[in-house]
């Protein structure tokens, strides 16, 4: 079996657009080179868990740009041109290149939903919900004790009867 060593060795690259003065490297680190004083930089983590790195440059405004993404630009094939960075474990801070991919941006929520990073929104959580939690309850209720029809009831809470049966078969409204 043959062992690639650009696996296992730091390979820094020139940042496009700030070549000669910021390298990125494989691992995901981010080198200065300004004033002939090589520095692996600082990342900043803000809210969203994501490293960024500011980038200065004579003459252009401060930049504020994110490692993962100069990391897959740089050491990641993206053949499709997909336009998303998708971290492999789900660890937004491991930014090394084996970690990343590239992805479309319902590829890229599938994987967060896979892997626990965003949990779905349940009932009036929800944005698109139609029906209110109390409706719901009232819906079953009225349907068990067979006081009405699942027409009937779609026409007195205004919704599709589909509603009505996912409601029922309990397909939506789960955790009720």
């Amino acid at each position: 079996m043959k062992l690639e060593v650009f696996s296992f060795m730091e390979i820094f690259k020139n940042v496009k657009g700030y070549e000669g003065s910021y390298q990125i490297s494989n691992f995901g680190n981010v080198k200065s080179l300004k004033c002939n004083n090589e520095k692996i930089l600082k990342l900043s983590n803000k809210t969203d868990d994501y490293f960024r790195v500011n980038f200065h440059m004579k003459g252009i405004k401060q930049k504020c740009l994110y490692p993962h993404r100069l990391v897959a630009e740089m050491f990641v094939p993206n053949p499709f041109n997909k336009k998303e960075v998708n971290h492999k474990n789900g660890i937004k801070s491991d930014n090394y290149f084996e970690n990343l991919e590239w992805c479309s941006s319902s590829e890229n929520q599938n994987h967060s939903y896979k892997t626990g990073l965003q949990i779905p929104k349940k009932g009036e959580e929800c944005h698109f919900h139609i029906l209110k939690e109390k409706e719901v309850v009232e819906i079953r209720s009225q349907y068990v004790y067979r006081k009405v029809t699942m027409l009937m009831l779609s026409i007195k809470y205004n919704v599709h009867i589909t509603t009505i049966q996912s409601v029922l078969n309990r397909t939506n409204w789960k955790h009720i």
